[in-house]
């Protein structure tokens, strides 16, 4: 049976800062650090998903300029936009999936 502190630990471990930093630079989504950091994104594009209403780039960009904690921390569309048209941005998730399933299906 999965309890909710084992759920809260694997998700705390699949969006730690220093895996996905890593992760991101392994797979070369990031070569250098900019407004659109991984651990920022994937808990918005996560966040934007869940919700069941996203059809567009727009609604992810929408997503995480709201979970940024200023109005200066908001990215426009276009940078936001060109760092997930990557090819390393498709390698850079599916390897977070993969990871996520793994560490999901010990449980």
């Amino acid at each position: 049976m999965v309890t909710i502190i084992t759920l809260k630990k694997q998700f705390m471990q699949l969006f730690n800062t220093d895996i996905l930093q890593k992760m991101a630079k392994r797979t070369g989504f990031v070569q250098r650090n900019r407004a659109v950091l991984p651990e920022l994104l994937v808990p918005s594009q996560v966040s934007a998903l869940s919700k069941g209403n996203c059809h567009a780039i727009a609604d992810l960009h929408r997503q995480f300029n709201a979970m940024c904690l200023t109005e200066n921390d908001n990215v426009a569309y276009k940078p936001f936009h060109n760092q997930l048209r990557k090819a390393a941005f498709a390698d850079f998730m599916k390897q977070l999936v993969q990871l996520a399933i793994a560490q999901f299906a010990r449980q």
